[in-house]
């Protein structure tokens, strides 16, 4: 009797005891998921930070059978910022699973042939054997994801005493997908379901299918920014049960105008860890965030956009390439686009057709070269400066206005020089260094000139690209020299010239300071 008593008491505590199971995360995307900020730029809470329980494997390019303590290495990412912040609040073991490469689409051929592809609709993806480092034996991003999940899962997950369990997907992605925005809608919902019908087969959990899908928006501030890409993830977020949107809008991004910087790349991690707040995940409190949804004061929504030109994706019409390829003249030159076979002794609008074809997409701007094969055009891509010898001319940029220039070197460091009386008449802000990355050059004109400056400026010896200029009006600049602008009564247009009274809609100087009128 009283053995079995005993053995009531065995059976009902083993009833009743149950084990906490092992929080995983998974982390995916591109560059921006990737990581991109420094960690010398580390929020001041995280420098120095040794995690204590986070269990790490990257898997973009190789399976991971064991997970790895965290080191740090030049750069980190938000879900660094998410790790941290889940340490703090779990204080136990926890996973992260990490599939990130920077400038990879869903779609195939929406970027270049080298690298792997997130597309997971059939039969593409049965054909294709998963992204190992190598794109000859395999291009699969999702592939390398989910099967380097699984077999983390076979040799460790599923020993874990106390069991484990799936809580979130973290994702930022959709840049690369720009050229194929239509179809990034299906192609997202797409890889959304099969990521997770993946999970919930491979774990035998049917509630995986409605797994938590984080994601971040492109912000608009991103010179890769499309509005497609951002409509279809929200409409994603209101058609798919558990899909959730982290509004990127006006987060800070690094001078590549690309990537996010520290406080963006903090605001992203700060923002998944709220949302699994909001789950249920983490208990307690949510994290304060600054507020990037709407343009911050200081920022470039400062400067009003005068003129732009954008030599990325988008921005090309079809009758250009069209054009570009008949033209004996313009030579194709592979990655470099097509080579301009002709000397232009004068300042001069690019052509096609002996001169009868002015090309849009460069309109506005004036090149001059004392040799052939200096210009090169690659439609949706980029223009290309072969050497110092090519000129470009920005003209009648104003007293007081912005001029940026979005450049990057073929190779090695390189970076842009002034020609003319233009380093007389310009105040660097920044770049017009040599670099080996993406920067954003800036320069304001000396307000101190008396009339506008023709901007003239090429590569400072070697093949580089450039992507973007912009012309802006500085918002708190007045127009320089004209001594009666400070009358009440006195209205000048942008441009500095007197008119008796505001005939269109648009910008004018009033008594001194700039007045929007409609």
């Amino acid at each position: 009797m009283i053995k079995r008593f005993f053995i009531s008491i065995a059976v009902a505590l083993t009833a009743t005891v149950t084990f906490a199971q092992v929080p995983v995360f998974l982390t995916a995307g591109q560059s921006n998921a990737d990581g991109r900020e420094y960690t010398s730029n580390l929020p001041a809470y995280m420098q120095n930070y040794t995690f204590k329980h986070l269990r790490w494997a990257n898997v973009t390019s190789e399976t991971a059978t064991a997970s790895k303590d965290y080191t740090w290495g030049n750069r980190y990412a938000f879900c660094d910022v998410f790790d941290y912040w889940a340490e703090q609040n779990l204080q136990s073991k926890f996973y992260m699973i990490k599939c990130a490469y920077g400038g990879t689409a869903i779609a195939p051929g929406a970027t270049y042939d080298h690298l792997p592809v997130w597309y997971a609709a059939e039969p593409w993806i049965s054909e294709n054997n998963a992204y190992r480092g190598n794109i000859e034996t395999g291009k699969s991003l999702t592939k390398a994801l989910l099967e380097g999940f699984n077999d983390l899962k076979v040799n460790e997950l599923d020993k874990l005493s106390e069991g484990f369990d799936i809580k979130a997907i973290l994702w930022h992605q959709g840049e690369s997908d720009r050229s194929k925005a239509g179809e990034y809608h299906d192609n997202l919902k797409t890889l959304i379901n099969y990521i997770r019908h993946y999970l919930a087969e491979k774990c035998g959990k049917p509630e995986y299918e409605k797994l938590p899908f984080i994601l971040g928006t492109v912000a608009k501030g991103s010179k890769q920014y499309n509005a497609t890409i951002e409509t279809a993830q929200r409409m994603l977020a209101t058609e798919m049960e558990n899909v959730f949107v982290i509004d990127m809008s006006y987060a800070p991004l690094r001078d590549d105008v690309l990537h996010f910087d520290k406080d963006g790349t903090e605001y992203m991690g700060k923002m998944c860890y709220n949302k699994c707040v909001d789950l249920g995940i983490f208990t307690g409190e949510k994290l304060e965030v600054p507020d990037y949804t709407a343009p911050q004061v200081g920022g470039d929504e400062q400067y009003d956009v005068e003129r732009s030109w954008n030599f990325t994706n988008g921005n090309w019409t079809d009758e250009t390439k069209i054009k570009l390829e008949a033209d004996e003249k313009w030579v194709w030159n592979g990655s470099a686009g097509y080579r301009y076979n002709a000397t232009i002794t004068t300042p001069s609008p690019l052509t096609c057709e002996n001169g009868e074809y002015i090309i849009p997409e460069t309109s506005g701007l004036y090149f001059q070269t004392s040799s052939t094969n200096r210009a090169a055009l690659n439609p949706d891509n980029y223009m290309c400066f072969y050497a110092d010898q090519l000129i470009c001319t920005i003209p009648k940029v104003q007293p007081g206005q912005i001029v940026t220039i979005t450049s990057q070197p073929a190779k090695s460091e390189r970076g842009l020089q002034f020609h003319g009386t233009t380093a007389d008449n310009v105040e660097v802000i920044s770049g017009f260094t040599k670099a080996s990355g993406r920067v954003t050059n800036k320069l304001k004109v000396k307000t101190t000139c008396d009339k506008p400056v023709d901007i003239q400026f090429g590569s400072d010896g070697g093949a580089i690209y450039i992507y973007d200029i912009k012309v802006m009006n500085d918002g708190t600049t007045r127009i320089a020299n004209v001594e009666t602008c400070s009358l009440p009564n006195s209205i000048y247009t942008i441009n500095g010239t007197r008119v008796k009274k505001a005939t269109n809609s648009g910008v004018y100087v009033v008594g001194g300071k700039k007045v929007a009128i409609r």
